[in-house]
């Protein structure tokens, strides 16, 4: 079997992206901000050398370029539609999956990388928030019947999956993998370093 690495990149619907910051910004600023991050974790994603094909898991394409598929969210929820495109990844014979969310503005290759080695060498390697009690990204062996259990202390829960299976996890920290845009101090703490800062 030709071995082959999927990158999924789950995405709402684009208004009802980090409803969170609606006090803060205006929709058009927000739909902006999240376009913003979700094209850079894609083109990050694309030029990372081992992944082979990188998808969104999403209800709609929006501005997303036609070269990048789109696996249909058909609104059970973000863990069960995770699970069902980690079904069409096997069945597509893909044996590494990495799931990476929109909302990482400072990703860069090299955490993809480390993400992507911790992967290979462990079959389950996960990058928790800064806060330790979130999951910012996973690479797993594709094969494992583990169950995506994103929302809160979703670190600790995938990490307890994984260990019922058998499998010593990896965990896989950088400040930039670490930092994903949820509140309005995380805002304030990208803006001091100079992102969005005519939002």
């Amino acid at each position: 079997m030709k071995y082959e690495c999927w990158a999924l990149v789950p995405i709402k619907p684009r208004v009802l992206c980090k409803t969170r910051l609606a006090t803060a910004l205006s929709e058009c600023q927000r739909i902006d901000i999240v376009r913003y991050m979700l094209r850079h974790v894609l083109q990050t994603l694309r030029a990372t050398r081992g992944i082979d094909r990188v998808c969104i898991v999403s209800a709609e394409r929006d501005e997303v370029p036609a070269e990048i598929a789109v696996l249909a969210d058909a609104g059970c929820g973000l863990n069960a539609c995770l699970d069902a495109a980690l079904l069409s990844a096997r069945a597509a014979g893909v044996t590494q999956l990495l799931v990476v969310p929109a909302d990482l503005p400072l990703l860069h290759g090299d955490d993809v990388a480390l993400l992507l080695d911790a992967g290979t060498r462990s079959r389950f390697a996960l990058a928790p928030d800064r806060h330790d009690s979130g999951t910012n990204a996973i690479c797993m062996d594709a094969a494992l019947p583990l169950g995506f259990r994103f929302g809160d202390n979703s670190c600790a829960a995938h990490l307890a999956a994984a260990r019922a299976l058998g499998i010593a996890p990896a965990l896989v920290r950088t400040d930039r993998l670490a930092f994903d845009l949820d509140s309005e101090c995380d805002l304030s703490l990208l803006r001091e370093r100079g992102y969005f800062a005519m939002t």
